[in-house]
């Protein structure tokens, strides 16, 4: 929306002032940015937090990676993700896929609601396990694939930042009283 578009300037010289890493990668989603970023740190024996509401993020937690909403006030470690969406975080692509997710224009599987999702998905493990063995699937292949596509986070985007370029800096009084007036 034209009245995003106009914030984000302003958002990046706040970022700046109060002194946080910032990551930009023209034609790449900030979700797949931040999907590398995660990984990577975690790969490198870093606990990872990553502050959202957005349930799409969960595909990324793991024993070193979790999700925190701040409006529940609530963390999502591996279980927690099962108990919100009674799949595995591995799951959750599939998961999106076969269900869809109005939120993020993800079409999904005509007819296929939460239960049913997860019964396919408890019985054969994994989307291209129920495409093979479901003949009720098979009609509806490709929009499945489709909404996989959509809905799976890159963990392999090339950004540039290491451990210690993610430390807070020292925030910048005078440019952030600058932004705010």
């Amino acid at each position: 929306p034209d009245e995003l578009v106009e914030q984000i300037p302003v958002v990046k010289r706040l970022v700046e002032a109060w002194g946080f890493a910032g990551f930009e990668v023209p034609g790449v989603e900030a979700d797949d940015v931040i999907g590398t970023l995660s990984s990577r740190f975690a790969s490198q024996g870093f606990e990872v937090t990553l502050a959202t509401t957005d349930k799409d993020m969960l595909q990324l937690v793991d024993e070193r990676v979790s999700v925190y909403d701040p409006w529940k006030s609530k963390r999502y470690r591996p279980d927690d993700v099962q108990a919100k969406l009674g799949v595995e975080p591995r799951q959750v692509v599939d998961d999106m896929a076969l269900t869809g997710d109005s939120i993020d224009n993800i079409p999904g599987v005509p007819g296929i609601g939460p239960k049913r999702a997860h019964a396919l998905l408890a019985k054969y493990g994994s989307l291209d396990e129920a495409l093979e063995h479901d003949a009720k699937l098979a009609p509806h292949r490709d929009v499945a694939l489709l909404s996989r596509e959509l809905v799976t986070i890159e963990r392999s985007v090339s950004v540039e930042a290491d451990a210690e370029g993610m430390r807070p800096r020292e925030t910048d009084v005078e440019e952030l009283r600058a932004v705010l007036e």
